[in-house]
């Protein structure tokens, strides 16, 4: 949920939805993650995905990355898996927050990544 008022600090307490790309990210947030929550894993660099009341996902986002053309590009696949799984934006809405985003040196590979990423979602 976003508030309706102004924040005064921005600190996480609770984590309805995480996109974890490696183990020791995963490591250091699942303290924060409530029951229930997506748990989206990279399939390769998770060696152990945690146990317990999550919806977990493990998806090959960073051997897409790679086949993409970029090992670089696995959190804009990652962030396109999540807007899909958590229903956090429709497609429209992504692309066009990744075009606002992206150098162009990058936008056509970074929006390939973001198609990647709802692609494995769905």
């Amino acid at each position: 949920m976003i508030a309706e008022d102004d924040g005064d600090y921005p600190l996480a307490i609770g984590l309805d939805a995480i996109a974890a790309l490696s183990q020791i990210g995963l490591d250091r947030s699942l303290a924060l993650v409530k029951p229930g929550a997506l748990v989206l894993i990279d399939a390769r660099l998770v060696a152990e995905p945690p146990q317990g009341g999550f919806d977990l996902r493990a998806l090959p986002i960073s051997a897409r990355a790679v086949a993409l053309g970029s090992p670089r590009i696995a959190n804009v696949i990652a962030l396109g898996a999540l807007a899909k799984l958590f229903g956090l934006c429709g497609e429209k809405t992504l692309e066009d927050a990744v075009r606002l985003e992206s150098p162009p040196k990058f936008l056509a590979l970074n929006l390939a990544a973001a198609r990647e990423g709802l692609s494995l979602a769905a």
